[in-house]
C-alpha cells in the first residue's frame, strides 16, 4: 500500500474487495480532504489507523470479517457508517468519541445485530446518545464501556446480566441520573466513575457481587447519602473523599 502523503487533494477511496489489504499505511491519516472511504470486502483488515486526522471524512463502509480495531474518535464530521453491527466477530475496540454529527444521526445506539462477541472496548464520549439497546447485553466480552460527557445520556436499561467482565465504567460529567440494579451482577467491575454527574442523586444498593470493585468516583454528584452496602466492598481502594465525609456525618 503506496504513502497517501503523495496525493494530499484525495477526497474519494474506493478499496472494496481487496481481499488480502490487511494493513493501511498510517499515512492515510494525512489525506484531510478524504470525505469518501470504502472499505467494503476487505476480510484481511485488521486495524484501522488513528483518525484523529481525518477532518473531512463524513461517509465509511468498513470492512466487516477481520476488522480488529476501528477507531474513529474526532471524526467529527463523519455522518454516516455502513455495516458497522454486522458480522464482526474478531473486532475488539470500537471508538466513536467525538463523532458528534454521525452519533447526532441515531439519540439511541444501534441494535447489536451479528457476532461482535470479541468487542472488549466500546468508547462513545461527547456523543449524544440516549440510551443504550438492551441488545449491548450481548456483547459478553466487553470489558470497558465509556460515556465520558454523554450529557444527554440519563439512565441504564437491565443491561449488565451477562456483562460479567466488564472491568471498567465511566460515565462521568454524563447526564445519568441512576443506575439499575443490575449492575450489582457486573463480577469483575473495577472502575465506576460517576465524578461530575450533577444529575445523579442515588445510588443503587451494593451487593456483595462487586467484590472486585477497587475504585468509585463521586465527586460533584447529587448524592445525598452513602449507599447501602458499601461495606461489601472488600476490595475497594480508592472512595471519593466527598463521599467519605457524607460516612463520617451520617
Amino acid at each position: 500500500m503506496p504513502k497517501f502523503s503523495t496525493i494530499p487533494n484525495l477526497e474519494i477511496l474506493y478499496l472494496e474487495g481487496c481481499r488480502n489489504l490487511s494493513k493501511l499505511n498510517s499515512s492515510i491519516g494525512d489525506l484531510t480532504r478524504l470525505d469518501y472511504l470504502n472499505l467494503g470486502g476487505s476480510e484481511q483488515l485488521r486495524n484501522f489507523p488513528s483518525s484523529k486526522k481525518f477532518e473531512s471524512l463524513k461517509v465509511l463502509y468498513p470492512s466487516r470479517s477481520s476488522l480488529e480495531v476501528l477507531d474513529l474518535s474526532n471524526c467529527s464530521n463523519l455522518e454516516k457508517f455502513h455495516e458497522i453491527h454486522g458480522n464482526m466477530k474478531f473486532l475488539k475496540e470500537l471508538d466513536l468519541g467525538g463523532c458528534s454529527k454521525c452519533c447526532s444521526k441515531f439519540e439511541k445506539f444501534q441494535e447489536i445485530r451479528g457476532d461482535m462477541k470479541c468487542l472488549k472496548n466500546l468508547l462513545l464520549d461527547g456523543t449524544i446518545i440516549k440510551e443504550l439497546p438492551n441488545s449491548i447485553g450481548s456483547l459478553t466480552s466487553l470489558e470497558t464501556l465509556s460515556l465520558i460527557k454523554c450529557s444527554r445520556f440519563e439512565y441504564f436499561l437491565d443491561i449488565f446480566a451477562n456483562m460479567r467482565f466488564l472491568r471498567e465504567l465511566h460515565l462521568n460529567e454524563s447526564g445519568i441520573k441512576e443506575l439499575s440494579n443490575s449492575i450489582g451482577c457486573l463480577q469483575a467491575l473495577e472502575i465506576l466513575d460517576l465524578n461530575d454527574c450533577s444529575k445523579f442523586e442515588k445510588f443503587p444498593e451494593i451487593q456483595e457481587n462487586m467484590k472486585c470493585s477497587v475504585e468509585i468516583q463521586l465527586e460533584r454528584t447529587a448524592i445525598k447519602e452513602p449507599p447501602n452496602g458499601i461495606g461489601c466492598l472488600q476490595a475497594l481502594e480508592i472512595l471519593s473523599r466527598w463521599l467519605l465525609k457524607i460516612r463520617d456525618i451520617s
